[in-house]
């Protein structure tokens, strides 16, 4: 596997922009306004990719516009006043959710993206053993747990190649598949493991729930796409799933880019000891890529 790079401006802007974007191309995008106080919690994703090549890589996940932190920002640093996390000694893959970044003085738009400005300045607060550690949203490693999967719907009725009953017997051998994520985890962990259908008793059926967006699929950057996602998640339940349920994937339709402008050809990501994964179209279809993913969320 690949190993990150540790420049934390570079880490956060390739999650909403390709890496091979000119600096002059991010510098021109329209700003609303300075923010006094931004924050985020530093996340590590782990990234499949069809040429059979993997990456890790940091995110900043921040506040959406109900407050609650679950939308991925990019940090552009034009002014060079952030840290190297390697310097500074912060582990993020081994530590996913443990640090708080803290930014003052900085520009943000709607994107979301944050701007440093010359008069920024950074905090990085250890959550471990703090107030915030319920953030950290630790995942159970035995136990029955919930997975609630998105079949994510874009403009034009553009969807997931397999349908929602198809997903849930794939995940959950509901229709009678005999090799299913549920089955796999229940029997390597000699019955210590349970992944069940997540049920709000309205909107999911046998653990699946189809999400409209109102969105151009294909060339969409896939983590702007799921920053709408989450959003029309919210607009729809009433809160976010990973209030009620344990695990969510988002299963997207083919035709998204990793980064805008980036590649096509990623399979699956996931938020190692978090809650999501995500995957390109057939691939949730995979038990391989299923057992892979949520091993990621539960730190394997």
């Amino acid at each position: 596997d690949n190993q990150p790079s540790m420049k934390l401006t570079l880490l956060l802007s390739t999650l909403l922009y390709a890496t091979s974007a000119k600096p002059t191309q991010l510098r021109k995008r329209e700003l609303s306004g300075i923010t006094d106080y931004f924050e985020c919690f530093l996340i590590e994703i782990a990234t499949e990719y069809e040429n059979l090549q993997s990456t890790f890589e940091h995110i900043c996940q921040g506040r959406d516009p109900n407050g609650d932190f679950d939308m991925i920002y990019n940090i552009i640093d034009n002014n060079d006043v952030l840290p190297d996390l390697d310097e500074e000694g912060y582990d993020i893959k081994d530590n996913s959710g443990r640090y708080k970044l803290i930014l003052t003085n900085v520009m943000e738009n709607s994107d979301p993206v944050i701007s440093t400005t010359p008069d920024t300045t950074w905090e990085i607060v250890d959550l471990e053993g703090g107030v915030d550690q319920s953030r950290r949203l630790a995942v159970k490693t035995v136990g029955i747990s919930t997975l609630a999967i998105i079949r994510v719907i874009g403009n034009n009725n553009v969807q997931p190649s397999k349908s929602a009953d198809a997903l849930s017997n794939a995940f959950f051998g509901t229709s009678g598949d005999p090799q299913n994520l549920r089955k796999r985890y229940d029997l390597c962990s000699f019955g210590k493991m349970i992944f069940n259908p997540a049920n709000d008793g309205r909107h999911l059926r046998n653990g699946v729930v189809e999400i409209k967006v109102d969105e151009p699929i294909v060339g969409q950057d896939i983590h702007s796409l799921s920053n709408r996602v989450t959003m029309a998640i919210h607009a729809k339940f009433g809160y976010h799933l990973f209030t009620k349920f344990d695990h969510v994937a988002y299963v997207i339709p083919g035709g998204t880019t990793y980064g805008k402008g980036g590649p096509k050809g990623w399979m699956a990501f996931a938020y190692i000891k978090q809650y999501l994964s995500v995957f390109n179209d057939e691939n949730a279809m995979y038990l391989s890529h299923q057992v892979h993913e949520i091993g990621h969320n539960l730190g394997l």
